[in-house]
């Protein structure tokens, strides 16, 4: 279980999105081509349960950027982004193992940017938790 390897499902998870045109493993400068989705941590904190263990509480974000050019066309294709995603989460609330629970899901819509370029499209926070020991 770490934040790399959770990191690496919600990559997958938003390239398997239907109309999904790019979902890098590694942040890009510049994304290429739009639609596209990333996967980051933003915050953390460690939390010690005892001597040798803690759980390692993770907020990763994850974005989904739509070029805008038109906005009207813009905020309607990030929309069919949404639902997918969201039931991607649920039905895998480890995802794939990485993590022992995830916890809240947050979004929000609206403008975003990448690079320096506005887009449209959605942020999700997730948080999720990663026990971790001494070995």
């Amino acid at each position: 279980m770490s934040v790399d390897t959770a990191l690496a499902n919600l990559t997958s998870k938003l390239a398997a999105l239907p109309g999904m045109k790019s979902a890098p493993t590694l942040i890009p400068e510049d994304p290429g081509v739009f639609p596209f989705g990333i996967a980051y941590e933003r915050s953390g904190v460690l939390v010690a349960r005892a001597a040798g263990e803690a759980n390692d509480l993770a907020t990763l974000f994850v974005e989904i950027h739509v070029a805008r050019s038109l906005l009207g066309q813009a905020i309607q294709l990030a929309s069919t982004f949404r639902d997918p995603f969201l039931l991607a989460l649920i039905a895998d609330p480890t995802l794939g193992g990485s993590v022992s629970t995830m916890n809240d899901v947050r979004r929000t819509f609206g403008v975003l940017e990448w690079a320096g370029v506005q887009t449209i499209g959605y942020r999700f926070e997730i948080d999720v938790k990663i026990p971790m020991y001494v070995v």
